[in-house]
């Protein structure tokens, strides 16, 4: 006869995993949510991020279009 061989089930890790859930619950403590207002900024329209459009960073003149037109 032709008796077919059952087939196991193979373990994917080596040791016991922890179970899922250990019958005693989690303590919560209900907190009430308050959202702090974001502050408002404001729309940058300058095009050199590095002076805003002033041509100078510090001392130093910016290597920007508005940097190099500003007279010395």
């Amino acid at each position: 006869m032709n008796k077919k061989k059952k087939p196991q089930q193979t373990m994917m890790f080596d040791h016991e995993d922890l179970p899922l859930f250990s019958g005693t619950p989690v303590p919560a403590h209900p907190g009430v949510f308050t959202p702090e207002p974001v502050p408002a900024r404001q729309l940058l329209m300058a095009r050199c991020p590095l002076c805003l459009d002033t041509g100078q960073v510090g001392a130093v003149r910016c290597t920007c279009e508005h940097g190099q037109a500003k007279p010395e």
